[in-house]
């Protein structure tokens, strides 16, 4: 048998496409065409970059994070690397290559075009009859939020509290009567004065708003809510519409309601 002999070094030139090699109904071919179509929707004034510094198109970012997220792929540093090494990502994106940091300035400044590229899904899904969602099932999950159930501010401590920074003479049996989170908070190094104080009423307004006694330290926008075990948890209240054709996801939302009434629009 004769054995091959292997050259490393010998130099090859090789004529591909970015789509070479990708499947005629890929869901990434699929994607190109969508947010080709759509894209002039969302009515983008894009301004160029600096001179010398080119910025990325918005249309091809679109559909490198939407890609992406629909892979899985939701670490903005993972996104960037399968951007400059991964075919398909290079086909869909249209060859950029931007950094972690350039397509996380870029979700922030237009995630909220995100939201209208999903209703413009569900248009384009009408369009082409896949379904005329007269069937929409519509159901509500609690998510338990990310502070612990004993970590909250009773009102009438966030009351002391709110005297003690606006310079009001307190005695040491009301401070010693302060619960343990609210003397932690006191005692809160890695937040200024000033910003203590602005917490403090944003806590007395999301009170107010809701009604209850207590306040999650890490999360006030969170709310008591009851679980499917009956027990009263930190939680939010998230929301879904879905198709019961297609599984198309029409909607979700996230609510600070601890019931499901009055969320259908």
């Amino acid at each position: 048998m004769v054995k091959k002999v292997i050259d490393n070094v010998q130099t090859r030139f090789v004529y591909t496409r970015l789509d070479e090699g990708i499947h005629g109904d890929d869901c990434s071919r699929f994607l190109v065409r969508f947010v080709d179509m759509f894209y002039p929707v969302l009515d983008l004034d894009e301004v160029g970059g600096l001179p010398g510094c080119p910025s990325y198109p918005p249309r091809e970012m679109f559909k490198l994070v939407i890609y992406g997220f629909y892979r899985g792929v939701t670490s903005i540093e993972m996104l960037s690397e399968m951007a400059e090494f991964h075919q398909i990502y290079r086909y869909v994106s249209g060859d950029i290559k931007p950094s972690s940091r350039i397509i996380r300035r870029f979700i922030q400044k237009y995630g909220v075009y995100f939201k209208i590229l999903l209703g413009c899904s569900l248009i384009f899904a009408n369009e082409i009859n896949l379904t005329d969602f007269n069937h929409v099932a519509v159901d509500g999950s609690i998510k338990k939020a990310d502070n612990n159930r004993f970590n909250v501010i009773h009102k009438d401590d966030m009351e002391i509290l709110i005297k003690y920074y606006e310079g009001d003479f307190l005695s040491v049996e009301e401070l010693n009567k302060l619960r343990k989170p609210a003397k932690r908070f006191i005692v809160k190094e890695d937040m200024g004065c000033e910003d203590k104080i602005e917490l403090l009423y944003e806590m007395k307004t999301q009170l107010t708003m809701s009604g209850q006694d207590t306040i999650p330290v890490n999360d006030i926008e969170s709310r008591w809510m009851q679980n499917k075990d009956g027990q009263s948890q930190i939680s939010y209240n998230i929301q879904s519409a879905v198709d019961t054709n297609t599984k198309l996801i029409c909607a979700v939302n996230i609510t600070q309601n601890p019931t499901d009434h009055d969320e259908l629009s």
